[in-house]
């Protein structure tokens, strides 16, 4: 199995955490289960293998979207797998694919559905059948800075400016007041371009980063506790978003894959969580 994980060209930095290639035409990780976690990020992929199928049966497109999810998915991989996938911030998201929020949140929909037969078609073709991290880089680059540089440069500059102070300040009213808007507006924007609304949002970064805490920290009982007021809320959100406590979480453990993937993908903390 060969997992690479791909920093993007640095003008894609505010839109893209990061690119992610996988192979395992072996099937060594086929026909387990993989959970996702719920955060704000959405997932650009290009399957070149055989697609995953998820908790229905249904087999992943071959190049798809999924949007910001606000609950943990699962997964099944198959043999012959081997995909690419691009980790989009909220800006990525806003900025690269606008006004998709309502089609896409909590929903993998078919890349050619959203941006077109050809375009979609473009991007698979551009991926290489052989694994090349450096080409990869290259192809998503391209393909992401292309869509970027001829998509609305002040919607991209004011997805960037809105989610950095609501992550930054998680105060509404304030962002509301600097940026001369309503609360509503504001609402609008998120449920427009995302799908939901500024107070999930905080909620999934509240999610991402306990989790990667517990992760990073394993059996210590204090992991993850940043941004809670106490033990209680923190159980609450875990289960609301979850459907389990961070104890439950330690009991079980990483899976075998999750780890493989986090120990390429999460370089640091600012690098998505994803796999539980």
């Amino acid at each position: 199995m060969k997992i690479q994980f791909i920093t993007p060209d640095p003008r894609l930095a505010q839109f893209v955490k990061g690119y992610i290639a996988v192979e395992d035409l072996a099937g060594d990780f086929a026909d387990q289960i993989v959970r996702t976690c719920p955060e704000p990020v959405a997932v650009l992929s290009v399957n070149l293998g055989r697609g995953a199928l998820d908790c229905s049966g249904r087999v992943h497109p071959k190049t798809a979207l999924l949007g910001v999810q606000t609950e943990a998915r699962q997964w099944i991989p198959q043999s012959e797998t081997y995909f690419v996938a691009a980790f989009l911030t909220i800006p990525g998201l806003i900025a690269l694919f606008p006004t998709t929020g309502n089609e896409t949140a909590n929903a993998i929909v078919p890349l050619e559905l959203l941006v077109g037969e050809r375009p979609a078609r473009r991007l698979y073709n551009a991926i290489p059948d052989t694994f090349d991290p450096d080409l990869i880089k290259r192809q998503l680059d391209g393909w992401l800075l292309d869509r970027l540089n001829n998509g609305p440069v002040e919607l991209a500059d004011r997805a960037a400016w809105l989610f950095a102070s609501l992550v930054g300040s998680r105060n509404i009213e304030a962002i509301c007041a600097t940026a001369g808007i309503s609360p509503r507006t504001l609402q609008r924007f998120f449920e427009r371009h995302v799908g939901i609304c500024p107070r999930m949002v905080l909620g999934l970064d509240r999610i991402r980063s306990s989790v990667s805490d517990v992760q990073s920290r394993g059996t210590d009982r204090s992991a993850g506790f940043d941004d809670f007021a106490d033990q209680a809320h923190q159980i609450r959100t875990w289960k609301r978003f979850l459907a389990e406590t961070p104890s439950a979480y330690r009991r079980s453990g990483v899976s075998s894959l999750a780890r493989s993937l986090n120990a390429q993908s999460c370089q640091d903390a600012d690098r998505a969580v994803f796999w539980l």
